[in-house]
């Protein structure tokens, strides 16, 4: 290993110490007696099945990738769940700014530019979500639907429908 590997797991390793010890630090004051009443109803088979869900959604989010990428490079599913992984918590720390983290990995881990394929990727993205929003939000403001204009009306609405007016 270099030395720039190593100081990368000494911080990695440091971070996650400093984590797991505010993470103890927090369950001591947590009011387990509260969070079991208000749980005891809680279909765990559904719990379960929800998680079996949730990561069945990453991997077929790598099958798409690996088609994605099918005229750039031959690559296996299993080489682009991690990248799933880290883009979607990185999206879930940054925001609007982390859905750069996956592409960036994905071209990083199998050898392109990212230049060429993270921009393309999110062009494209881009381009089937608004080919998708702006059809149905036109067809249903033909049928009367009102939308918010504004992001800032969206929080105040609380609605669901404010997806293409966030774009």
């Amino acid at each position: 290993m270099n030395k720039k590997r190593v100081l990368a797991t000494i911080g990695v390793l440091a971070i996650l110490g400093v984590l797991v010890y505010l993470q103890v630090h927090t369950w001591k004051k947590f009011d387990w007696a509260t969070f079991w009443t208000n749980t005891e109803h809680v279909n765990w088979v559904y719990v379960a099945l929800s998680v079996v869900l949730i990561y069945l959604a990453f991997v077929i989010r790598a099958i798409r990738w690996r088609i994605f990428l099918k005229p750039l490079r031959d690559t296996t599913t299993a080489r682009l769940i991690p990248p799933q992984f880290i883009g979607f918590a990185g999206l879930a720390l940054l925001g609007r700014p982390g859905e750069v983290i996956r592409p960036y990995l994905i071209a990083n881990r199998e050898n392109l530019t990212f230049w060429r394929f993270g921009w393309l990727s999110e062009s494209s993205t881009w381009g089937r979500l608004r080919s998708c929003s702006l059809p149905l939000r036109l067809s249903a403001t033909l049928c009367g639907a009102r939308f918010p204009t504004h992001t800032s009306q969206c929080k105040l609405a609380g609605r669901l429908d404010c997806f293409s007016a966030e774009l």
